[in-house]
């Protein structure tokens, strides 16, 4: 995790140790398998789908640098922003690519439970991807606490 507020490189099959994971047809990760809220606290969660999406259909996506880091800042109607840095992906195939994009976790379950919904920010498309990617996570306050 670093200052700007997101976690790097989340891997939701091989970050939470669990015996046996049961799916139970569930479309959005339960509070334990959130790495917001496991690493945060209740007070904070992955973003959903459709949060995702919000950010892509209302915002002004500007590359920019902050605090020395290159990414992206995404310009609501408010003119308020959320910072993305850079951070890429990593994967079996590819263990690091820094500065190749930002791409985004869901906590909502894609069509297989082996699949997660994600944001890739460069072209503001929420997509399906397979759980194995280490991706970022940009956590958003948690709704169902206010």
């Amino acid at each position: 995790m670093v200052s700007e507020g997101y976690i790097k490189y989340w891997k939701p099959f091989r970050r939470l140790k669990k015996d046996v994971y049961e799916w139970d047809n569930k479309v959005i990760l339960d509070p334990e398998d959130d790495v917001a809220t496991v690493k945060w606290g209740t007070d904070w969660c992955m973003p959903t789908r459709e949060e995702l999406k919000e950010l892509g259909d209302f915002c002004i996506w500007e590359k920019t640098k902050l605090n020395g880091v290159e990414g992206y800042k995404a310009i609501g109607p408010n003119n308020r922003f959320i910072f993305f840095p850079t951070a890429g992906l990593q994967n079996d195939h590819c263990p690091y690519v820094q500065d190749s994009g930002i791409y985004l976790w869901s906590k909502s379950l894609s069509y297989t439970p082996q699949r997660a919904y994600i944001m890739c920010c460069c072209d503001q498309i929420v997509e399906s991807e397979l759980r194995y990617q280490g991706l970022t996570v940009r956590a958003v306050v948690n709704k169902k606490n206010d």
